[in-house]
């Protein structure tokens, strides 16, 4: 599993070779795994480094069998309909994974694309004032990055505490989408 995480480190920082080497290196070594590290390994291998997202989604298929409660396997399903250009079921997919780990930023990001796919553009906005904290920054971010001029701004929401709540790995999404935006709104 370090060769799969070390993959994903590279992948969030773009470097999509080394992120393949390494899940390249992952896949060959996955009969050492656990069988729930097998399936997310075998998945993001297909998805990522072949391209099979038919592969990926009958792996997440049998994960979400096998492991019904696994927020991230019906976010990574999500993914693979994205990919396949299904957005109906990208965001069904995705919705169930809110409902099963409601504080990852990047299922409420995704299926705000998603809405956004479907040109659903008042369930999309709808995300700006629902109740959680996440949906909201994710969704302000991924809408001023779009360039939605609706938006007035966005508050300072970027204190320590305001993130308190989150997973390192929505907290790194999360500061991503802002440096984004940032940059973007700088040019």
């Amino acid at each position: 599993m370090a060769y799969y995480d070390v993959g994903d480190d590279y992948f969030s920082l773009n470097q999509l070779g080394r992120a393949s080497q390494y899940y390249t290196k992952a896949f060959e070594l996955r009969q050492h795994a656990n069988d729930r590290s097998k399936l997310m390994i075998t998945g993001n291998y297909y998805s990522t480094v072949t391209g099979e997202h038919d592969k990926a989604a009958r792996t997440f298929h049998e994960m979400i069998e096998t492991y019904p409660r696994s927020a991230t396997a019906y976010f990574s399903l999500g993914e693979e309909y994205a990919a396949l250009g299904q957005y109906e079921t990208a965001a069904e997919m995705t919705a169930k994974a809110q409902e099963l780990g409601p504080v990852e930023v990047p299922a409420y990001s995704n299926l705000t694309g998603y809405q956004l796919a479907l040109q659903r553009f008042g369930q999309a906005a709808q995300r700006l004032t629902a109740p959680r904290r996440t949906t909201w920054m994710a969704t302000c971010f991924a809408f001023r990055f779009m360039r939605w001029h609706f938006l007035a701004a966005i508050p300072q929401v970027w204190r320590d505490s305001s993130m308190a709540h989150l997973s390192p790995d929505s907290k790194h999404y999360a500061l991503s989408l802002a440096s984004d935006t940032e940059a973007y709104e700088a040019n």
